[in-house]
C-alpha cells in the first residue's frame, strides 16, 4: 500500500474497501496499480497490485501477499532477506523496530527498462548453475577466457 499516486503504473480507480491499521483507523483504498522498485543491488522489481491509499503516511508491503507469490523470507541479524527460489531479490533492513525495504521507486520511461535488466540477471543466474548474487556481481572481475595454449 502506498499513499502516492504516482508512482503507480497501469493505475485503476477502484472501490477497494477500506484498510484497517494497527490504531484501529480505517483507510480507504481509492486505487490499485503497479509500482517499480531499484533495489538495494542496483536490480529492478516490480510489485504488482499496490494499493493507493491516500491517508498512509508510511509505504507499507504485506508480508502475506508476499507469501501468495510463493516468496520466501529470511532474517537473522537485523536483515531480512527475501528470495524467489535460491535467488535473493530483496533486502530489508531492520531499524529502530521496524524493517524498512531498501529501494527507490521507477516511475516514467526510465521504468520501461527494468524487467528487461531483471530478466538478464535471472537469465546469467541460470547459466550460471544458479550463481549467488554475490558472484553475480563478481563476474565483470573475472577472467574465463583464457586462451588455450595448445591450439597454436
Amino acid at each position: 500500500m502506498i499513499p502516492k499516486k504516482h508512482w503507480l503504473q497501469n493505475y485503476q480507480v477502484i472501490n477497494g474497501g477500506k484498510v484497517l491499521l494497527g490504531n484501529d483507523y480505517e483507510c480507504k483504498v481509492l486505487g490499485v496499480g503497479d509500482v517499480r522498485l531499484r533495489q538495494h543491488d542496483g536490480s529492478h522489481r516490480t510489485l504488482f497490485e499496490v494499493r493507493y491509499v491516500p491517508e498512509l503516511k508510511r509505504n507499507l508491503i504485506s508480508f502475506g501477499e508476499l507469501d501468495r507469490s510463493s516468496l520466501k523470507f529470511k532474517g537473522e541479524g537485523g536483515i531480512l532477506k527475501i528470495s524467489e527460489g535460491l535467488l535473493a531479490c530483496m533486502k530489508v533492513i531492520l531499524q529502530n523496530g521496524i524493517y524498512f525495504l531498501q529501494v527507490t521507486t521507477l516511475s516514467g520511461e526510465a521504468a520501461v527498462v527494468s524487467s528487461s535488466i531483471q530478466n538478464q540477471a535471472r537469465l546469467w543466474h541460470l547459466r550460471m548453475s544458479h550463481i549467488s548474487e554475490q558472484g553475480l556481481k563478481n563476474l565483470p572481475n573475472k577472467e574465463f577466457w583464457v586462451k588455450d595454449r595448445s591450439l597454436n
